[in-house]
């Protein structure tokens, strides 16, 4: 009974994981504080979906729906006068999203994109091989049953300076790992990819803009809601390509360049 009880719990805790990422919002800039946005573009996206063998110790064998994944997303700080730190950096690929524009309490409802249909959302494939639906900082959003659960983020150090980004330079951050998917989801996995060719993609990221002597300038936020067309084959699903910098430092999750060094 304690086991049963147990295992729901856990099934319990893994199907609300992407509702509770939903509540998630990107809070509007606080105090005196300018923001410094980061340009970002993702450059690569590939996921695959497999189903494994999975030895569970005092349940013995269990057949698992697993999700991989690797993104690459670069990062340019554009400033000549402030360097940047993330401390995180993060991908999701939801199944709904959403975000509200205002201020304060005055935010209204504007957009809701989901895979159900039905009044007030926005469907179709992107215009082109990824479109933007809304960047920027400053604003809210949300979103539901994340594909890659919280897997899909890379924490940075505030005291680490090697994870700076200095003025004029770009970044490239790599964030990759496997998670099983809750039975209910791996019935329905084609509920994230419309028919295998494209899907919905959010970036963020959160840091610190900082001058000379490491001094706190403003924070360095920014938050983009894609819709990503993908190229498809079997169960795997991909967008753009590795870029030469990442595949010459294959073991780093931040690779800094100066800009216009061949990026």
């Amino acid at each position: 009974m304690v086991v049963r009880v147990a295992s729901a719990l856990i099934v319990l805790a893994a199907l609300c994981a992407g509702t509770l990422l939903g509540t998630y919002m990107l809070k509007p800039r606080l105090g005196p504080y300018p923001n410094y946005e980061p340009a970002v573009t993702l450059e690569y996206l590939y996921l695959r979906v497999f189903n494994a063998t999975i030895a569970v110790e005092g349940a013995g064998a269990r057949n698992l729906t697993m999700a991989s994944f690797m993104a690459v997303l670069r990062i340019e700080n554009p400033y000549g006068d402030v360097d940047i730190l993330p401390s995180t950096v993060a991908i999701h690929v939801p199944q709904n999203t959403y975000y509200r524009e205002g201020n304060g309490s005055t935010a209204t409802f504007t957009v809701t994109v989901s895979v159900s249909g039905g009044a007030g959302t926005e469907e179709g494939a992107p215009n082109t091989t990824m479109e933007v639906i809304k960047e920027g900082s400053g604003f809210a959003y949300g979103y539901t049953n994340d594909l890659i659960l919280d897997r899909g983020v890379t924490h940075f150090s505030l005291r680490d300076v090697n994870s700076v980004i200095p003025r004029e330079s770009v970044a490239y951050v790599t964030i990759s790992g496997t998670v099983p998917l809750p039975e209910l989801w791996s019935r329905n996995v084609g509920a994230w990819f419309h028919g295998g060719s494209w899907a919905y993609v959010i970036v963020s990221i959160d840091g610190k803009a900082l001058g000379k002597g490491l001094e706190v300038k403003g924070t360095a936020d920014y938050v983009a809601i894609l819709k990503v067309r993908l190229m498809s084959e079997g169960s795997e699903y991909w967008y753009g390509s590795i870029p030469r910098p990442v595949l010459d430092n294959p073991t780093d999750a931040l690779v800094v360049i100066p800009m216009g060094s061949g990026t």
